[in-house]
């Protein structure tokens, strides 16, 4: 009667860890699978932060050549208010105006 009962406890304890190394995969599955799931949204934020710093160069660029020619603009205008500088800008302004692109 023993043995029997030994082997109804050995064989229980066997199912118990079985089912343990189980429930052990399956929570270890899960975490991969969540640690999967959050690098690949970290690497399509990664990748729309480096297209969002390209765009950003290229306005950054854009703005500052509208503020160069902005600062050109009005030197001229200044320089036109001067009696000699009027001629040197009429001048320019004539050499660019008759450019044929």
């Amino acid at each position: 009667m023993s043995s029997e009962a030994a082997k109804k406890y050995d064989t229980s304890k066997r199912e118990e860890a079985m089912l343990y190394e189980m429930e052990v995969r399956k929570e270890k599955e899960r975490i991969i699978k969540d640690h999967e799931e959050r690098r690949e949204k970290y690497l399509k934020y990664l990748a729309e932060r480096r297209e969002e710093r390209r765009l950003r160069v290229w306005q950054k660029a854009f703005l500052g050549l509208i503020a160069l020619s902005f600062s050109f603009c009005m030197v001229l205008l200044l320089c036109s208010f001067h009696p000699s500088g009027k001629v040197w800008v009429h001048e320019f302004l004539y050499q660019v105006l008759s450019l044929k692109l």
